[in-house]
């Protein structure tokens, strides 16, 4: 594999955490996180694997068991690739890519249990997790239930039972640094607007996703 392809950022972090604000900004600064994404900054194509494979391993997003390796369908790393750039229309990413000039990467909160797999495909990869006040993203989910067009779950009709998923997915997150060391980076969502963890984005990315952050906040 060209050594490019190999090097995706992944953001991980539970869901309501700022995950989407976080893949807009590494959007707007140069990381391309994909042609397709949804209302939520999701990589279709890499979030519908995602949900394939914890379905397959018995598990939901509300209830999140690492899929095995036989939970997954046979793909390629430059196949998604080509999805996640749609390539048969911007053949000039390719060289872009190939020269080091294109980033790229993909946001899911699902990334969170699925990482082992994605790390196989690409080896490269470094993981940003973003962390938020465990009470405000269960206030976030609560108040999610009631939306409209939003997704339901009865983990969300309940304090403790959101509580133990923010729980469960931080742990798992934070499981990964011992392996990953410097290819981590775990940041703060109550940080995002200082400039300390600006230097530590834009280094760990090498883009400026701090400004980017700070533009998508004043929109």
């Amino acid at each position: 594999m060209i050594p490019a392809f190999a090097r995706p950022f992944i953001v991980i972090g539970c869901h309501r955490s700022g995950t989407s604000w976080l893949a807009a900004a590494m959007h707007r600064s140069g990381i391309h996180m994909g042609v397709n994404r949804d209302h939520n900054e999701e990589a279709i194509h890499f979030l519908s694997l995602n949900q394939q494979a914890i379905q397959m391993a018995g598990g939901h997003w509300d209830n999140p068991i690492l899929p095995q390796e036989n939970h997954w369908p046979n793909h390629q790393p430059y196949a998604l690739l080509k999805i996640h750039f749609d390539l048969h229309r911007r053949r000039d990413f390719v060289w872009q890519i190939i020269l080091g000039k294109t980033a790229w990467g993909w946001k899911d909160p699902r990334n969170t249990f699925t990482l082992p797999h994605w790390l196989t495909l690409y080896p490269e990869a470094k993981i940003i997790h973003l962390v938020r006040n465990a009470d405000d993203v269960v206030k976030s989910l609560i108040n999610r239930q009631n939306t409209p067009g939003e997704v339901r779950s009865q983990v969300q009709e309940d304090r403790d039972k959101a509580h133990a998923l923010w729980k469960k997915y931080v742990e798992q997150a934070r499981s990964y640094q011992p392996k990953l060391k410097d290819r981590y980076l775990e940041i703060n969502y109550e940080s995002l607007l200082l400039a300390e963890t600006h230097h530590k984005l834009n280094a760990f990315c090498k883009k400026d996703v701090g400004k980017a952050l700070m533009e998508l906040r004043k929109t």
